[in-house]
């Protein structure tokens, strides 16, 4: 249900939170789901993990990596806040997928206003990885 949390309202409606669940179905397409809205980042997070057929040891070092990421960018945009970067209304979206890819919505851009499980607006291909790190350089940067 990723799609579902990230199509709520950027306005903090639910105010905010932190999601930990791993959850899944079949055989292979379990995850591990980490969803962090804390103004002004909001992160959804979904990395494989439990499948039947998954390499345990390269699904855990992908799901510590991806948490390390996590707990970098989360200090980082307390930084940018703390620099002016990041201002109290800003918002950063950080969206990321083992099975989706993922995106970044940035303060000052326009988020994607798709209908939940609409994946034809702006999901890119990429690793979670790959857009957590995209998110934790322009936090860094300036």
């Amino acid at each position: 249900m990723i799609d579902d949390y990230i199509a709520e309202p950027a306005t903090g409606r639910r105010g905010d939170y932190v999601l930990l669940a791993h959850a899944g179905h079949g055989v292979n397409s379990y995850a591990l789901h980490y969803y962090l809205v804390q103004a002004p980042l909001r992160l959804f997070l979904q990395v494989a993990w439990g499948g039947v057929y998954m390499d345990a040891a390269e699904a855990t070092a992908d799901v510590n990596d991806c948490f390390r990421l996590a707990g970098e960018l989360l200090e980082a945009g307390r930084n940018a806040v703390r620099r002016g970067r990041l201002g109290p209304h800003d918002r950063l979206l950080v969206v990321a997928s083992s099975f989706y890819g993922g995106y970044c919505v940035l303060p000052g851009q326009p988020e994607p206003r798709a209908e939940p499980r609409d994946r034809s607006i702006a999901w890119l291909k990429g690793a979670p990885q790959d857009f957590l790190r995209q998110a934790l350089e322009w936090c860094n940067a300036g």
